[in-house]
């Protein structure tokens, strides 16, 4: 979740998924269109990226000749795997038994699908976000991350993120759907078709903006393999309410199956099947206590806290929870995202 919005796009949403158009919300993005889930890779997908291409293998090696060049980089490709496998095992083991301690912001991790080494994952950047401004009226904060997933070689299915919140309370966002009622405390990041939110303006005055999303559960912006985001709140809402709190836990996830459903306006007749790789827990809190000048509003009375950022191999309960969370009252729509078996995230053959 952000704020200001990231670059979400307008759902149209026509039958086949891979039809959506995505275009820019602020009409300042380029246009573009989701790819097509098959059991191929695709050019433009993350099974494309990094991956140089190379003669066939099906080309002869004559005798006393030199290797085709794409023949040594499938080598190369073998020899990488194996050396990966091990430091995956044991990172994988670890993870299993113990969450460990923080990991700094340039930490990098091994993904495996279903016990095959698929690819990485670093978090190059995490850090605590202000906006300076002289009073803490219209004072922001919140953190910025961002990190980059590399896959080894093609893969057999789409990968993406699948970002929820596990534990929100901010009551100033609402769902454009039914704004009357709270968000719930866990929820898919970002909410289907929109979001409603408090922004300044330049006399920092407040007013409620609407941003609209599209329908589907990913957290990529049309960007991936970059993950990118930047959450933030004001203060004036954590004195409002106590407290702004938002925790995030973000997968790297394989689509094993996704069916689009009849009706455009809903998610809840769409269904997901996927497969959780590697996750990551972060977030932070603004409290507000009273403790400076009684009644006057100062710096003071806030204490920011970022939450150390965690590599983690299970899923938790509440993001589980999160994935069919019921959005709304009056009117009410839900995803349908089940966590699937990894060994069903193939890698390409040679």
């Amino acid at each position: 979740m952000e704020n200001p919005p990231r670059r979400r796009t307008r759902h149209g949403r026509p039958a086949p998924i891979h039809d959506r158009a995505r275009n820019s919300l602020a009409g300042q993005g380029n246009p573009g269109c989701r790819r097509e889930i098959s059991p191929g890779p695709r050019a433009g997908s993350v099974a494309a990226i990094g991956r140089p291409g190379g003669r066939s293998s099906e080309e002869p090696i004559h005798q006393g000749r030199t290797p085709t060049r794409g023949l040594r980089r499938r080598l190369q490709a073998l020899v990488a795997r194996l050396l990966w496998a091990g430091a995956i095992s044991a990172n994988l083991a670890a993870a299993s038994t113990d969450p460990g301690p923080a990991v700094p912001p340039a930490g990098l991790r091994l993904v495996a699908c279903g016990g095959v080494p698929c690819g990485s994952m670093e978090i190059f950047w995490y850090r605590e976000f202000r906006d300076s401004d002289p009073t803490p009226g219209v004072e922001r904060a919140g953190v910025n991350i961002r990190g980059r997933f590399r896959g080894f070689r093609e893969q057999a299915r789409e990968f993406h993120f699948l970002q929820a919140i596990t534990r929100f309370e901010a009551d100033d966002f609402r769902w454009s759907r039914d704004p009357a009622v709270a968000l719930p405390r866990q929820f898919v990041d970002a909410p289907p078709f929109g979001l409603r939110h408090p922004e300044a303006d330049a006399e920092g005055h407040f007013r409620t903006v609407e941003h609209r999303f599209d329908a589907l559960p990913w957290y990529d912006e049309g960007e991936f393999p970059l993950f990118d985001d930047r959450p933030r709140a004001f203060l004036a809402s954590a004195r409002s309410h106590g407290r702004v709190t938002m925790e995030f836990e973000t997968w790297i996830v394989c689509v094993i199956d996704a069916r689009p459903g009849p009706d455009p306006a809903r998610v809840s007749d769409d269904a997901y099947d996927v497969a959780a790789l590697l996750g990551w827990t972060w977030g932070y809190d603004i409290v507000h206590r009273d403790v400076g000048e009684p009644g006057v509003d100062e710096f003071e009375d806030y204490t920011f806290s970022i939450r150390p950022l965690r590599y983690v191999a299970q899923p938790s309960a509440a993001f589980e929870a999160a994935l069919g969370a019921t959005l709304g009252d009056a009117v009410t729509d839900r995803f349908d995202i089940r966590l699937g078996d990894p060994t069903r995230c193939p890698l390409a053959r040679f």
